[in-house]
């Protein structure tokens, strides 16, 4: 007598589901979540792993939220929700991008240990409100920062700029630094530089905080404001590259 031959559909299988969602656009996934509590548990990783929070698109309630924490990675947040989201605990969070107001509230990122990519945005948003450099030695895996339309405030550049010396990218635009660091400290990681202060730090002053990143590959160097660098400034930077000041640089924008 033959053995019976049972058939197995592969989709039963956690470990195939799990290959076919990383190649599912979001649509497909949310209706894969409907077909049974297996599929739900399987492809519910990949919807919630990115949230996006922005005005005139639809976005989770806040109790969905809170019930698929634990597999939030990267949430973006421009509306409304920002502060109840950021409310609640996400522990595997890796990218966060906001947009505020200088009347809201602080939001704790120091709790996000596993944080990599920051982004803050907002209307002359102003630092010290938001105690994020007082705990950035708690951010020890962030390894990208952007900054744009904020204010960092005397007090609080020190340990800024202490932060940024584990940074791979860091972006400041718009942005207004009172004090550019201090010549002594090595920027070694850093790798991708883009920059336009609103401040008055001279354009040299700028090409020294510049010589203090030796491995730079990418620079974004522009104008917020006038004047724009004159030839002096562009016959000072081509000599400080002839010199070897960043060996490794290959893409250069500015103006």
């Amino acid at each position: 007598m033959s053995p019976v031959r049972t058939s197995i559909n592969p989709l039963d299988l956690p470990e195939i589901r799990t290959i076919v969602g990383r190649h599912l656009d979001r649509p497909d996934l949310t209706r894969c979540l409907r077909v049974c509590k297996s599929w739900h548990d399987s492809f519910s990783p990949f919807v919630w792993c990115t949230v996006l929070a922005k005005p005139g698109q639809p976005y989770p309630t806040l109790d969905a939220f809170r019930h698929h924490n634990e597999l939030i990675k990267n949430l973006t947040c421009h509306s409304d929700m920002w502060q109840e989201y950021t409310d609640v605990f996400c522990p595997n969070l890796s990218s966060l991008d906001i947009s505020v107001l200088p009347d809201q509230p602080p939001i704790p990122i120091a709790q996000y240990h596993h944080l990599r990519s920051l982004r803050i945005s907002g209307q002359r948003f102003r630092c010290s409100f938001y105690p994020v450099w007082k705990t950035s030695h708690r951010l020890n895996s962030l390894s990208r920062l952007e900054l744009s339309v904020v204010d960092i405030e005397s007090k609080d550049v020190t340990s800024f700029w202490t932060l940024c010396t584990q940074l791979e990218v860091l972006l400041v635009y718009s942005t207004h630094l009172p004090d550019l660091p201090d010549k002594s400290i090595k920027f070694e990681r850093l790798q991708e530089l883009g920059v336009s202060l609103r401040s008055g730090q001279t354009f040299v002053h700028q090409l020294d905080w510049f010589e203090q990143c030796p491995n730079l590959l990418i620079l974004d160097w522009n104008a917020c404001s006038e004047p724009e660098p004159g030839p002096e400034v562009i016959e000072d930077f081509a000599a400080r590259l002839a010199a070897g000041a960043w060996p490794k640089l290959y893409d250069l924008n500015g103006q």
